[in-house]
């Protein structure tokens, strides 16, 4: 199990609203697992896609060595 890392749990929901609005969002996401780890991922989400109503996300994980 995974969830929000706490740093960005309060900004989620203004971040879901602004999703929504845009229709789509890229960009970097922390998680933070069930053993307290954290870890990055890269996302492409679309709003309404395929059909309105559904979401569709691309996600990878960060290679912390190509940074």
């Amino acid at each position: 199990m995974t969830t929000t890392a706490p740093d960005l749990a309060e900004t989620t929901p203004d971040q879901w609203r602004r999703f929504i609005a845009d229709g789509r969002q890229d960009g970097e996401f922390r998680l933070r697992s069930r053993d307290g780890t954290q870890g990055a991922l890269r996302f492409q989400a679309r709003a309404h896609h395929p059909i309105h109503g559904y979401h569709t996300s691309r996600l990878w994980p960060v290679d912390p060595a190509a940074s």
